[in-house]
């Protein structure tokens, strides 16, 4: 019988490791057979397969070390900002219960009350919303 050629599903698989061990270059004479042809295809596949993924995991360390350094300068204004989120409602709360208590004769305008419950809620969705989404909203989808 003559030497027919396998097919494909039959034929071991090749792989990235395959390219370390081929030949530079192929002989015209064994360049004729089917199977060297087929395999020459074939590792030429893997090879741009393997080019293709280095450029792709290049691309993705890229996108972290830019995420990285995104994330570096967003940390200290966020610290800050909630510090003084915190503070500043700290300090319309206490103003508010020294008010309602009436404590050494402290009474506020209601006017003044609204202001100032409304200025709080500003500043919590204001500043949180800023940090949030404001500051870098350029550099992050």
């Amino acid at each position: 019988m003559q030497d027919e050629p396998q097919p494909l599903a039959e034929q071991t698989k090749l792989s990235v490791e395959d390219m370390d061990t081929a030949p530079d270059r192929l002989s015209p004479e064994a360049s004729t057979s089917y199977q060297t042809q087929t395999a020459y295809d074939r590792l030429h596949e893997v090879g741009l397969e393997n080019f293709q993924l280095k450029q792709t995991v290049s691309e993705l360390e890229q996108k972290l070390k830019t995420k990285d350094i995104l994330d570096g300068l967003i940390e200290p204004y966020a610290r800050k900002t909630f510090i003084f989120m915190c503070v500043y409602c700290g300090f319309v709360g206490l103003v508010l219960v020294l008010d309602s208590t009436k404590i050494s004769g402290f009474e506020m305008d209601p006017t003044v009350q609204a202001y100032l419950v409304g200025s709080t809620a500003v500043t919590v969705i204001g500043l949180v919303g800023m940090v949030l989404t404001g500051i870098f909203v350029g550099a992050r989808k």
